[in-house]
């Protein structure tokens, strides 16, 4: 009997690390790309979504159904909200072209909050009770959000926004776009509303031709905060952070998954 339990907790056990981190490991993630990260004043900068594993590469853009679920916006200098609207177009999203009028930091913002399912048939964005009629390999509700940092200007003051709507987010707590080569920043991680310990990865364009790879990795003290050193600059950089969490309805999902990247240039 006991031998029988045991072999019982070891297929659970291992269920569960499948769940848990097949879905982190391969899963693609969102950011943005802008143009020109550092415009001058009066100047059009184009926004576009990129998709895949390797930054800043994106072979296959995202699906036109996960376009639809994103919630794209711009904040001003002065903590306007400013709604974007991505044109898309042959099933593929399109560039999106905002000009810039003040000096300052905007931050170009990209959510999606959804469910999404893998099944033996595919990908749907539907909860695990909505897949009744599937033969489900996991189901978890995802949260993520991409920040484009767009530095008009050479203002090192960076102001954290209060209207983000995100659960999760890293922000940098100056502006890393004024920075030299050599010179570090912090960022600080933000889970509902508190300091979070957890992961940050760094990379910057052209560092690496593998996927999931990254030039820097450090982890979040107990106030939330990681430094990361430029390693190069005259490029731009991609900051990505993650949390992975039980969902409180298994009905519903296994975990609950929330994503954050943060791209800026010089």
């Amino acid at each position: 009997m006991k031998i029988k339990k045991k072999f019982v907790i070891g297929i659970l056990t291992s269920l569960f690390l499948l769940l848990a981190f097949i879905p982190k490991t391969y899963a693609h993630f969102l950011w943005l790309n802008v143009d020109d990260y550092t415009p001058k004043k009066g100047q059009e900068v184009r926004i576009t979504l990129g998709w895949g594993h390797k930054f800043p590469e994106t072979p296959t853009p995202p699906r036109e159904e996960m376009v639809k679920k994103l919630s794209l916006f711009l904040i001003d200098p002065d903590g306007q909200k400013i709604p974007l609207n991505i044109p898309v177009k042959d099933g593929k999203p399109q560039p999106v072209r905002v000009k810039v009028t003040k000096n300052g930091i905007y931050l170009a913002v990209a959510i999606a909050k959804h469910f999404v399912s893998k099944t033996t048939e595919g990908y749907f964005y539907k909860s695990r009770d909505e897949l009744k009629d599937k033969e489900i390999i996991y189901s978890k509700w995802s949260e993520t959000t991409a920040i484009a940092i767009i530095s008009v200007g050479k203002s090192k003051k960076f102001d954290t926004p209060n209207n983000l709507d995100s659960s999760f987010y890293i922000l940098p707590l100056v502006n890393p776009s004024v920075l030299k080569e050599g010179e570090t920043f912090q960022v600080k991680a933000i889970f509902y509303g508190k300091p979070y310990r957890t992961w940050v990865y760094a990379t910057y364009a052209g560092f690496s031709k593998f996927k999931d790879t990254y030039a820097w990795a450090t982890k979040t003290d107990k106030r939330g905060i990681a430094n990361i050193k430029i390693l190069k600059s005259g490029v731009n950089w991609l900051l990505k952070s993650e949390v992975e969490k039980h969902y409180p309805d298994p009905k519903k999902a296994d975990i609950a998954s929330y994503k954050c990247s943060v791209t800026f240039g010089f």
